[in-house]
């Protein structure tokens, strides 16, 4: 239940909050560029690129499925007799 006080006091508050602030001299209005479109990211694997899409974000870089960070390619191993 709120008071008649407390209506009061908060519809003060609700009309200071209303009320547009002054101008402070020095501070102006700038018009900001809208964002650019940017090209969507691929797969940073191999030289040269893997390019796939979808990717990942990975401490390395972005990779795609085939190409997760921290698993690199099996190499091919020799067999020594």
């Amino acid at each position: 239940m709120t008071t008649t006080a407390r209506r009061a006091a908060l519809d003060r508050l609700a009309r200071q909050l209303d009320t547009p602030t002054p101008s402070v001299p020095g501070q102006l209005a700038m018009q900001i560029k809208a964002a650019e479109d940017k090209p969507p990211k691929v797969c940073e694997y191999g030289n040269p690129r893997c390019g796939a899409v979808p990717v990942r974000h990975y401490i390395g870089g972005f990779f795609c499925a085939d190409h997760p960070a921290g698993r690199p390619a099996p190499r091919p191993t020799t067999e020594q007799e």
